[in-house]
């Protein structure tokens, strides 16, 4: 090993036992300690582009990961490159994907008249999200028509969620079933203009905020009150047995445990008093407008199916969600109709033109090149 990169280790491995020491070695990005001295990293807590004398602020130097720091840096780049958190699938019975395909910027998947289905939701990222999911503009687990503030279902991080069905109890649903437009549960229950839309709102944790324990402290710690040594008064008649005493502190001490005690209180008060997040979901928040379908298929109540869950709290970080999919379906029989299923041997072709839209001089032929004498 070279001389400077040992001496590097080496004061790496002095910082952070120095910083042990305090109880410093806490990572400001995630809240846990360092406990490995090359996994040490020396952070701005705050950017200093701004103002830069923030860079040599002590009181906006602290410590963490090196992996959190990593994470931090390529935060801006990797949500460039991939903006979706959530995987979804809609799926036959047996777990195969429906044929489906993009149009003006909308999704499409064709049904079959009579057959189940399922959709499948996979969390993409290394924490918890909350997914409310609606069929034809109603919540799948209350039935009410879509609403962000209704109830969801909490995915842990990379975990995966088959939704298969109406949800009737914590052990079973109704499964989705495609059938006529006229026999699905929306239209009974009341809202048939919705029918053939399935959507998808994802909902990021609130996470507490990290204790953040800088290089050097800004808070103002006030001096501690002078306590005198005991004094023994004087006393002509030395043999004679006298009271010893302490300057008074017992007032002080009082005051400062209940000092303590109500700042304890006022911290379980706020605890107590979480922040409450909600928003509301609709079929219609996708930007580009789908093309009228002559709907035909629509999600029915099919027969029970067993899906066990139980109740979780999870409190939202925003009211909104931070992602919305929207995805539309009917039978394949429509979507040709339509223009969307068809393949480009089925399109229909247009009478020959006299004159096409063509401006400049003729191009030669591909397969022929103009030459030059």
């Amino acid at each position: 090993m070279p001389v400077g990169t040992a001496e590097k280790h080496l004061r790496k491995s002095i910082i952070h036992e120095l910083a042990q020491q305090l109880g410093k070695n806490v990572c400001c990005r995630c809240g846990l300690k360092i406990e490995d001295p090359e996994d040490l990293a020396i952070v701005h807590v705050e950017d200093w582009e701004e103002d830069p004398s923030q860079f040599w602020a002590l009181t906006n130097i602290a410590f963490s990961h090196a992996s959190c720091e990593a994470a931090r840096s390529g935060k801006r780049q990797r949500e460039k490159k991939q903006m979706s958190k959530v995987e979804v699938r809609v799926e036959d019975s047996r777990g195969k994907s429906l044929p489906g395909t993009k149009h003006e910027g909308q999704l499409y998947v064709a049904g079959k008249k009579g057959a189940r289905y399922q959709l499948r939701v996979r969390n993409k990222t290394n924490k918890n999200v909350l997914v409310v999911v609606t069929v034809d503009g109603r919540n799948v687990i209350t039935g009410k028509p879509g609403d962000h503030h209704d109830s969801g279902q909490v995915l842990g991080p990379h975990a995966t969620w088959t939704f298969k069905g109406w949800r009737t109890s914590d052990e079973e649903v109704a499964a989705f079933e495609f059938g006529k437009k006229a026999d699905s549960y929306s239209s009974e229950m009341g809202s048939p203009e919705n029918v053939g839309v399935i959507g998808v709102a994802v909902f990021e944790e609130l996470e507490p905020d990290p204790i953040i324990k800088t290089v050097k402290e800004t808070v103002f710690v006030p001096a501690p009150y002078p306590v005198y040594p005991p004094v023994r008064p004087y006393d002509p008649n030395p043999w004679r047995p006298s009271i010893w005493w302490v300057s008074g502190t017992t007032t002080v001490g009082d005051t400062a445990l209940l000092g303590a005690q109500f700042s304890s209180g006022v911290q379980v008060v706020n605890a107590a008093n979480p922040v409450s997040a909600s928003a509301s979901l609709s079929v219609e928040s996708n930007t580009a407008q789908a093309p009228q379908l002559n709907q035909q298929l629509g999600t029915g109540w099919g027969d029970a199916v067993v899906s066990k869950v139980r109740s979780v709290e999870f409190k939202r970080a925003t009211d909104d969600p931070c992602e919305v999919y929207v995805i539309r379906y009917d039978s394949m029989t429509s979507l040709k109709k339509a223009g969307i299923m068809v393949r480009p041997s089925e399109k229909k072709q247009e009478a020959p033109q006299a004159f096409p839209e063509n401006q400049g001089y003729c191009p030669p032929p591909r397969r022929r090149k103009h030459v030059y004498k």
